[in-house]
């Protein structure tokens, strides 16, 4: 599962690098979901210092998303440029965050054409 995440993570590279700048930042880097059990998923999301990727393979159906982020204080930001669900696409959402120990943790409750949106995930750095 690893080498298939692997691989996602290296498309995933190529089109979050278009706006890559040269300045590292606390949340640059790669990224795996964790499920409810602490256990990875098949989900990956890249930041660079300005852009994001995200992107997850369940057998032959590919989901993914992207555009740019911004971290102010305790809140993370997403400006969606793609998305799989395109209601998403033009939005700016909003997560309460926090690192600790490695780990990402993040929430955000928001509406988007029509439909709300609760999202509580956990990521742990791939690249360490």
């Amino acid at each position: 599962m690893l080498n298939r995440m692997h691989r996602l993570g290296m498309v995933l590279a190529l089109v979050a690098l278009a706006g890559c700048a040269s300045t590292a930042s606390q949340l640059t880097g790669t990224w795996v979901m964790l499920d409810d059990h602490g256990e990875p998923t098949n989900k990956i999301k890249l930041l660079t210092e300005d852009h994001f990727a995200f992107g997850a393979m369940d057998g032959r159906d590919v989901w993914a998303g992207g555009g740019t982020w911004e971290l102010a204080d305790d809140v993370y930001f997403e400006t969606i440029d793609y998305h799989v669900h395109r209601n998403l696409i033009g939005e700016t959402l909003r997560f309460d965050c926090r690192l600790e120990d490695g780990m990402w943790y993040h929430e955000g409750r928001f509406e988007a054409g029509g439909r709300k949106y609760n999202i509580v995930e956990i990521w742990k750095r791939l690249d360490e």
